[in-house]
């Protein structure tokens, strides 16, 4: 069976917005994503369209994680989520997020999602794996694992720490799924 990462990022949503980090971190990585991810890029703002999306390409291409990227503007670092919280309930990662963020110099980990549409795409996904990493959707695919970055505004003075930490975060995620 195959084993892609699929990787999410999101188009804009303000008026004032010219491009979404999210979006942008894919093409400065560029030759340094795993070459059999496949990506999913601009993934509309919306919080029941862009979960449809998502979930349609993994039942799609068999995809055993998902790596969904956001924007937040907020932040000066790379961050990996640990939760996603709708109505009182909280899922939270089946990842080693400690292991695979160690050293990283411009990557910590948040227990905030947030409250937007990052939030509700994290959740869903992370609704689709059970805490065995075993998948419980109906579609019976092998989930195992699914992770929620925010990425900064990117910046000259950033960019090129952000880049090589996703980088380096997306080997060790593979080495471990691998594992």
């Amino acid at each position: 069976m195959p084993n892609p990462l699929l990787i999410t990022s999101f188009q804009t949503w303000l008026p004032h917005q010219s491009e979404n980090s999210s979006d942008v971190l894919l093409d400065v990585v560029g030759d340094g994503l795993p070459r059999d991810c496949i990506l999913l890029r601009k993934l509309p703002v919306d919080f029941v369209a862009a979960p449809r999306l998502a979930l349609e390409a993994v039942e799609r291409s068999h995809h055993r994680a998902v790596v969904a990227c956001g924007m937040a503007a907020g932040r000066s670092l790379l961050t990996v989520e640990q939760f996603a919280r709708r109505d009182g309930k909280t899922l939270e990662t089946s990842l080693p997020l400690g292991q695979l963020i160690d050293g990283l110099t411009h990557t910590k980990i948040s227990e905030d999602a947030g409250d937007f549409v990052c939030n509700g795409l994290y959740f869903d996904l992370l609704g689709a794996t059970d805490s065995t990493g075993a998948s419980s959707d109906k579609s019976g695919q092998d989930l195992k694992a699914v992770v929620f970055v925010h990425v900064p505004l990117l910046t000259d003075d950033n960019r090129g720490a952000i880049a090589a930490d996703f980088t380096e975060f997306l080997g060790r995620l593979k080495g471990f799924l691998s594992s």
